[in-house]
């Protein structure tokens, strides 16, 4: 025979909300629902679907989390004896949930925020190497990188607002290319967008439209690209090979200004 809770945690879960609504509308009034008798609420109500057999009173209180309703908390049939105690209890019990559910949120964002570039949204370092744990054996990738030209001029002679500007433009064309998961700021002005199952031609023709998008939007970004296979080597020395690679592109780039 199974367990009385596991039959009444069936019976409450996937629970319609617009069945609660009576209950729902009581919380805006007050954040505790407290019936001796549940049948005269049940009466006013007829479409309250309490989904518990054989209830015949409750004290339920309300989840609040910065005026956010999460949900509700509930004792079923407290002994009449111990009314009142279960009132109060239920009612401390919400708040430290309230407060527990709340901590859970900002420790949530806390490590969302570790892992992402407050500026462009993408990810950061920690995130580059939390992705490549993921990528299984055998997986062809190919590694972009790239660096913004004229970065400090822009600083310099723009200010900060401008010179954020443009990071963020370039953040915008990899985001575009692969999405936000595979970008990943490396530096102030570096970037690494990192995509998967993808051959050397591939790989070159991403590498041509990446470098025609960023000259179509007025961008000066030099990239470099390398293909490699998982597992991987030491992420610096790939990294190297990117950047060397990425160096040869801003060469080539700062040439042709040079002549133009």
């Amino acid at each position: 025979m199974a367990p009385r809770h596991q039959s009444v945690m069936k019976d409450t879960q996937n629970v319609p909300i617009a069945s609660l609504k009576p209950l729902y509308d009581h919380f805006e009034h007050n954040h505790m629902l407290i019936l001796h008798e549940v049948e005269p609420f049940l009466q006013l109500h007829p479409d309250f679907q309490p989904m518990i057999q054989g209830l015949t009173s409750l004290v339920s209180g309300h989840l609040i989390q910065s005026g956010r309703s999460l949900g509700f908390t509930e004792v079923v049939n407290p002994a009449s004896e111990s009314f009142s105690s279960a009132t109060f209890l239920l009612s401390s019990l919400t708040s430290v949930l309230a407060i527990m559910l709340r901590n859970r949120d900002m420790i949530h964002r806390v490590e969302t925020y570790s892992y992402r570039d407050q500026l462009t949204g993408v990810g950061n370092r920690r995130a580059l190497l939390s992705f490549i744990r993921t990528i299984p054996d055998g997986t062809s990738l190919a590694f972009f990188f790239g660096d913004i030209n004229g970065l400090k001029v822009e600083n310099d002679t723009k200010g900060h607002e401008a010179g954020d500007l443009l990071i963020k433009k370039a953040a915008t064309v990899l985001v575009a290319a692969a999405g936000p998961e595979r970008v990943f700021r490396m530096g102030g002005d570096e970037f690494l967008l990192v995509v998967e199952n993808i051959t050397k031609q591939e790989a070159d023709a991403m590498l041509k439209e990446l470098r025609a998008t960023y000259a179509r939007q007025h961008v000066s970004v030099a990239i470099g690209c390398t293909v490699q296979v998982s597992p991987l080597r030491s992420i610096d020395t790939i990294l190297s090979e990117a950047d060397a690679l990425m160096y040869e592109n801003k060469r080539q780039m700062h040439a042709h200004h040079k002549e133009s």
